[in-house]
């Protein structure tokens, strides 16, 4: 093979890697997954973005925590931004009463790019926190902090 040819092989597979790995980091992970592990026929609270702010944090919230009381399956995401990481928080409730919550980030947090999982204690018990600085309620399971996170393979 020339040099030129193996040149231009070797920057096309750099372009094919460089563009695969933005698109692998760019996908929402954390709907994808909350997708995933809701039963069939949850109730979507909502998508909660940062820059929509407290109304419709409260108003996705107060759908999950009515679900979880009437023994509804539902999920419910939060994507906030942050100087230097953007982080990605969903709840998922089944039919049974359990939940669990994933955690996606990006940045420079560690572990990064990495779908991270918690099962609720049972009985669940929901809580908003709102002592963060990300400025909007979240919505967890108690006890919060989350005693710890496991890798979630769903994916990986």
């Amino acid at each position: 093979m020339s040099r030129a040819r193996t040149a231009f092989v070797t920057l096309a597979l750099l372009v094919v890697v460089y563009l695969g790995w933005r698109v692998y980091t760019g996908l929402p992970w954390i709907r994808i997954a909350a997708s995933i592990h809701a039963q069939r026929g949850a109730l979507n609270c909502g998508d909660v973005e940062y820059a929509e702010g407290q109304n419709a944090a409260t108003a996705a919230i107060n759908c999950a925590i009515a679900a979880h009381a009437e023994k509804r399956p539902f999920r419910i995401t939060f994507s906030i931004p942050g100087t230097d990481e953007h982080a990605w928080f969903a709840l998922i409730g089944d039919s049974k009463g359990n939940a669990i919550e994933t955690t996606y980030a990006t940045g420079t947090v560690e572990p990064r790019n990495t779908l991270l999982q918690h099962r609720c204690s049972s009985p669940v018990q929901l809580q908003t926190t709102s002592d963060h600085p990300y400025g909007i309620p979240l919505l967890h399971c108690a006890p919060w902090p989350r005693p710890n996170l496991e890798r979630d393979w769903l994916f990986w």
